[in-house]
This record gives structure tokens, sequence and C-alpha cells, in this order.
């Protein structure tokens, strides 16, 4: 009982979340979406001129998805690579993912950590 007399409420612990493996199978996912089986840079190999070449890391906090792009602050390309990575990827991720990942916001940046762009999932699927 509890000091005011009533039974003690059972209160359920936090569930912990895995963010490394959610990241992980975000990271899959972008991949199977482009088409890239092994590493990102496979697609700048093919074409330079294509974001998703620029990818380097992959992590979620929270219903964040945080994908950050090898490209530096003074870049040129650096502003359009993130608002076609972003805008991209709103779309490109089926439903699935954006459910079992549990993600509510795609947030792009460069290698500093500086926000790019950000879009919300909006999958055709």
């Amino acid at each position: 009982m509890n000091e005011t007399g009533d039974e003690p409420i059972d209160e359920e612990p936090p569930v912990e979340v895995d963010e490394d493996a959610r990241a992980a199978d975000l990271e899959e996912a972008i991949k199977g979406a482009l088409g890239i089986e092994s590493s990102f840079s496979e697609l700048y190999a093919y074409d330079p001129s294509l974001w998703g070449g620029y990818i380097n890391g992959v992590r979620t906090e929270g219903d964040l998805a945080f994908i950050t792009l090898q490209v530096a602050a003074d870049d040129p390309m650096r502003d359009d690579l993130g608002q076609r990575a972003a805008q991209a990827l709103s779309t490109l991720l089926s439903a699935d993912t954006i459910e079992s990942v549990d993600i509510g916001w795609i947030i792009v940046e460069d290698a500093s950590g500086v926000v790019i762009a950000q879009e919300q999932p909006a999958p055709f699927s």
C-alpha cells in the first residue's frame, strides 16, 4: 500500500530500443531501394552526381533517421545533394520500412553533422 492507502500500480519498465539494429535495418532498406549490394560508394563510382553515393552514415534516434552525406560544409554541391537526398528518401522507402523502423523524420546532414534538409516520410507504397 502507498501513502493514500491505494494499491501500488505496477508500471511496465520502459522498452529498450536497439538504435544500432534500427539503423542497420534502415541502411539495408535504403541500399535495397537503391539497388546497392555492398557500399553506397558503388553509386558514386557509377555516377558522382547521384546523392546516394555520398551516404556514409545512417543512424536513428527516437523517431528521427539521420543520413550523413560525405560532403563538406563548403562544397558547392552540398545543398543540392542534401535536398535531393531528403526528398528522394521521403518517398523511396516503403510504408512497411517506415513502420518497422518507426521513423517520423528523415534528416540529411553533412560530414560535420550540420543539417542540410529534412522531410517527413511520404511513401508511395
